[in-house]
This record gives structure tokens, C-alpha cells and sequence, in this order.
């Protein structure tokens, strides 16, 4: 008789793509691949030590919906390591998004959520005590989940503005920022990198190449609370849109608007 197994599998918009991405920030191997007479990726299967995770693309007419067109992912992956931190520094990397900080929690366990460049969560995790279930219970007493009420109802509520400057030699230009000015490479898309400050995350700058999915290269990022709020007043204003709104592969929801001067503006927020 066969044994009972469970393995998820991650609807993704570019199989191929999610593959390297798995491969050099889990470093994955990858057992199996399988393609239609189209060349769409219809089965991919990759294991991480003894877990096995597999792939499939994104296919709308059946129902295969990868989370950018659901608005966000539903579920959460948990993958325990040996150095939760350090799994997660690489995964940024390669283009991943901390979403919850990767730090020591009271129930004997050191994790934190990302957020992959294909919208599926990350539970990155490693045991630093172990406990019986009572002591979690224990430990656990008196922690709330945090409110759904949001921290403010202001649309236009700036997370952050970051500069886009162009971008023509990636590797010389990761060489510069990270190494000469000391940023930490927080996502690296290829066409895109963004760089951090290591010791304040709201500082930071992003290098485009060429955009992925817009006709144009904008000069600045304004992250808000409310990205179709702020479309709509836009548009209602006459301001002319230059990407329309969109929830893009890599987990954000944007369009670029063109301001008084002629500067193309992207106006985004992250899809969660």
C-alpha cells in the first residue's frame, strides 16, 4: 500500500523563472520537468533535503491562478532550516520580500514570512528551544493577533518615495552600491535591483533597466496605502496615465502616472 503524501504545488505566471529563482536561493534540485506541446511548463517538481514542492503555470481557462491575479496568496509554505536568517538574506537576494521580520519568537522557534518573487509566503523557520506543547500554550497566553482595523484610512498615506535611476551595467552597479557604498541588495530581478540601507529600510534606491511590463522607465516610486484609491483620484483629475493599474508577477500593484513636469511616477503598493 502507498503511503499518504502531500505536496504543494505553486501555480506560478513564469515556471521556468520561479525554477532558478528556487534553485539559487532554496537551493533546490530540481527532480522533474514536464511540458506541453506548447511549451507551457505543466508539471515541475523540486525538493529542498527530504520536502518535495512542485509548479505549474498559471493556466486562467482552468482555474490556475498564480497570486498576483488573486490579489495575494492565500497560503503559507513553511520550510524549517538549519539558519532561518540566512535562508532569508539569500532569498532577498534573488528577488524575495521579507514581509515579517526573521527573528526569535517565544515559542522556540527563530522565522519570519516572505515573500517570493511570484507571490507565494514563506514561513522561514529554524528551532532554537525545544518545548513541550504545554510550555508553548504557556508562552503563547495573552498574544493577540494584531488588529485588521488599518493604521489609517488616507488613501494617499506615503509608505515610502524611493528614486529610479536607470540602470546599464548591472554587475558593476552591484559592485558600486553594495560594495563601495555599503546598501544591501534587497531584490535583484535582473532589469530591476533595489538597494537598502542597512540601517534604516526606508532608505533606499532602485536601478531599472528596462521595465518588464511598461512601455516607459519611471523616475521615482511612491509606495501608498491605497493604490486603486489614488488611480481613481488621478484619473478623475485628468492626469495622464502611462501604465495602466495593474497587479504585476512579482507581488506589486501598480500604474505609472505622468505629473505636471512630464516625470513619469510609478504609484504602487505591495500585494500581500
Amino acid at each position: 500500500m502507498t503511503p499518504p503524501t502531500i505536496i504543494p504545488r505553486l501555480v506560478v505566471p513564469d515556471p521556468d523563472a520561479a525554477i532558478a529563482f528556487y534553485r539559487a536561493a532554496l537551493e533546490a534540485d530540481l527532480a522533474s520537468r514536464f511540458e506541453l506541446d506548447d511549451g507551457s511548463v505543466t508539471h515541475a517538481e523540486l525538493t529542498v533535503g527530504g520536502a518535495a514542492f512542485s509548479l505549474t503555470a498559471e493556466v486562467p481557462q482552468w482555474g490556475l491562478l498564480a497570486p498576483a491575479s488573486l490579489g495575494g496568496s492565500p497560503t503559507l509554505v513553511t520550510l524549517t532550516v538549519d539558519d532561518a536568517p540566512a535562508l532569508g538574506a539569500r532569498m532577498v537576494a534573488h528577488g524575495a520580500v521579507v514581509t515579517v521580520p526573521i527573528e526569535d519568537r517565544p515559542y522556540g522557534r527563530c522565522e519570519g514570512r516572505v515573500r517570493d518573487p511570484f507571490g507565494h509566503l514563506w514561513i522561514i523557520s529554524h528551532v532554537t528551544e525545544q518545548l513541550s506543547d504545554d510550555e508553548v500554550r504557556r508562552r503563547l497566553s495573552g498574544i493577540t493577533a494584531p488588529s485588521s482595523t488599518p493604521a489609517t484610512t488616507d488613501p494617499a498615506a506615503v509608505r515610502r518615495i524611493v528614486p529610479d535611476l536607470p540602470l546599464a551595467d548591472r554587475e558593476r552597479s552591484i559592485d558600486f552600491y553594495a560594495q563601495h557604498l555599503s546598501l544591501d541588495l534587497a531584490m535583484d530581478l535582473d532589469w530591476v535591483l533595489t538597494f537598502v540601507s542597512p540601517t534604516d529600510e526606508h532608505v533606499q534606491l532602485i536601478l531599472i533597466r528596462q521595465d518588464r511590463t511598461a512601455p516607459v522607465r519611471p523616475s521615482a516610486t511612491i509606495e501608498v496605502a491605497d493604490v486603486d484609491a489614488i488611480h481613481h483620484r488621478l484619473v478623475e483629475h485628468g492626469f495622464r496615465i502611462v501604465h495602466p493599474l495593474t497587479t504585476e508577477a512579482w507581488g506589486v500593484r501598480r500604474f505609472f502616472v505622468e505629473d505636471p513636469n512630464g516625470t513619469v511616477v510609478n504609484v504602487m503598493t505591495h500585494v500581500h
